[in-house]
C-alpha cells in the first residue's frame, strides 16, 4: 500500500483499510491486486502450509454519514462475504470480486 493508507489490525482476523482513491475503479484494482497477494502467498507455521481465503466488504465514505458509519458498512459487507461462499469480496456498490 501507499504511505498515506492506513492498514491495521481490527480484531481476531480481521483487519481494516483506510484508503483515497478518485475512482471506484481504482478502489477495486486495489483491493483485486490485495487479494491476489494474499491468495497467492505460501502461509507456514511450523512447516505446515495454511490455505487461507480472503473475504472482505468495502465501503465508501462518501456514501456514509461519518466514519463509524462506513466501518459498520463495510463491516456487515464483510459478513455477507463470509455468509455467501467466502473468498469474496463484496463492495457497496454491489460489485463482487
Amino acid at each position: 500500500t501507499r504511505k498515506t493508507d492506513i492498514v491495521a489490525r481490527y480484531g481476531g482476523e480481521e483487519f481494516i483499510a483506510i484508503v483515497q482513491y478518485n475512482t471506484i475503479d481504482e478502489i477495486v484494482k486495489y483491493t483485486a491486486r490485495i487479494k491476489n497477494i494474499v491468495k497467492n502467498y505460501t502461509f507456514k507455521y511450523n512447516d505446515i502450509r495454511i490455505d487461507i481465503t480472503f473475504s472482505s466488504g468495502v465501503s465508501f465514505r462518501d456514501d456514509s454519514s461519518d466514519l463509524n458509519a462506513c466501518i459498520k458498512k463495510a463491516d456487515e459487507l464483510l459478513y455477507k462475504a463470509k455468509n455467501s461462499g467466502r473468498d469474496k469480496v463484496i463492495f457497496e456498490n454491489n460489485t463482487l470480486l
